[in-house]
């Protein structure tokens, strides 16, 4: 099973990612996360009768969003009735505003590519345009305004940038 809650804090990413993690760390959660910084904040669920989970895992995305921060907390729970995820985030999210200072406002819902990493977003771009300029070589090379030299050595250089 598998639910996002989503929320946005009025403070910075930084702020608000050391406030998490800060937040996984104590008590109830005690946990002992894997840390993309300023990103991702992910780790395993154990058993836990509290919150009826059977175990699975917890990501944390965070993106800039208005001059705050974008939360997205996603649980992949084993079972697929019963986990008290809405408990547990809660919970977790009073202690975060507590270390913060900052309310937390609830979100219906983003998309998941808003949460997507700056790098693989450019990464996208960077090969869309690559796309886009051999499709425009090609189309000048079928309407005979290049060579198939000219076409060739285009190709060769927009290839090498993907390497």
């Amino acid at each position: 099973m598998r639910r996002d809650v989503f929320h946005y804090f009025p403070a910075s990413v930084e702020k608000t990612f050391a406030a998490y993690c800060t937040a996984v760390k104590r008590p109830p959660f005690d946990e002992t996360p894997n840390i993309q910084q300023n990103r991702l904040i992910s780790y395993k669920l154990g058993f836990s009768f509290r919150f009826n989970m059977n175990g699975g895992a917890i990501n944390i995305h965070f993106a800039p969003k208005d001059g705050g921060t974008a939360v997205q907390i996603r649980f992949t729970i084993v079972q697929l009735m019963g986990a008290r995820y809405g408990a547990y985030d809660d919970i977790l999210t009073k202690n975060v505003e507590s270390l913060l200072g900052e309310k937390a406002q609830r979100l219906d819902s983003m998309p998941d590519s808003y949460f997507d990493s700056p790098q693989s977003s450019q990464q996208n771009n960077e090969m869309a345009s690559i796309s886009e300029s051999l499709r425009e070589a090609k189309q000048l090379l079928d309407d005979d305004i290049i060579t198939e030299e000219e076409y060739a050595e285009i190709k060769q250089t927009l290839l090498n940038k993907i390497k």
